[in-house]
């Protein structure tokens, strides 16, 4: 008697982007071992969507919001604590994911790579293989350090709230939007920016912005001798 194949991993996909979504599909639904249980564009359909599908991977991308996943990420496996977290997103954000991994994630996937990239570390995450990609994995070490040479804090060492701040003043959100996008006062996002400049060692609001677009543009921001701080 033959041996009966081993069941298909149900993946669920969590994606924003309607053409890069289709083709993930795509791939999802013709890779051998591989179920596509499901999609959401809408996070705020997801754990819904979980407890539906009851996929055994998320491939949840983060590219929108990088820092709004340190939210959703741990509500998501202290409800289905089994559930394997697969982040995307097609910029590295090694703090960001850093700390999700510490949340319940699993592992991250470049949309720089290939389709058997990805195939590859859907299978490996659904096997308990948390590696990230290695150009991550370099950078998050550098993450390690409290302050460079000169006293400068690393964006390493931000706060939740402040890495959420200082993504959204680089998405171009005035005061009060981020305000309103964070449920807090205009007051108290003022004071995250001042603590943020202080933690950076910069002069002013305007050199502020300009890291604070390398982030959400590069996912990443490089060392400069103009009061720029590096990830």
């Amino acid at each position: 008697m033959e041996a009966a194949d081993p069941p298909e991993a149900r993946v669920l996909v969590s994606n924003g982007y309607p053409i890069l979504r289709a083709k993930v599909l795509e791939i999802i639904e013709t890779s051998e071992g591989l179920r596509l249980a499901g999609w959401v564009d809408d996070g705020g359909r997801l754990l819904e969507a979980i407890g539906r599908d009851e996929p055994s991977l998320l491939l949840l991308d983060i590219s929108a919001d990088p820092a709004g996943c340190l939210e959703v990420v741990p509500r998501i496996h202290e409800r289905f604590p089994a559930l394997k977290i697969l982040l995307s997103s097609f910029r590295d954000y090694p703090t960001v994911i850093a700390r999700a991994l510490q949340r319940g994630a699993c592992g991250h996937v470049s949309w720089r790579e290939g389709p058997a990239e990805l195939v590859e570390t859907i299978h490996k995450t659904l096997d308990g293989d948390t590696r990230l990609v290695a150009s991550i994995a370099g950078r998050l070490l550098e993450q390690t350090m409290a302050a460079d040479h000169d006293g400068r804090q690393s964006i390493g060492n931000f706060s939740d709230r402040e890495l959420a701040v200082f993504e959204l003043i680089g998405q171009g959100l005035t005061c009060r939007q981020i305000a309103a996008r964070l449920d807090i006062s205009p007051r108290t996002v003022e004071s995250h920016r001042k603590k943020l400049k202080t933690k950076l060692k910069l002069g002013n609001s305007i050199q502020l912005t300009r890291l604070a677009v390398q982030w959400v543009c590069f996912g990443h921001a490089g060392d400069d001798q103009n009061g720029s701080a590096g990830v």
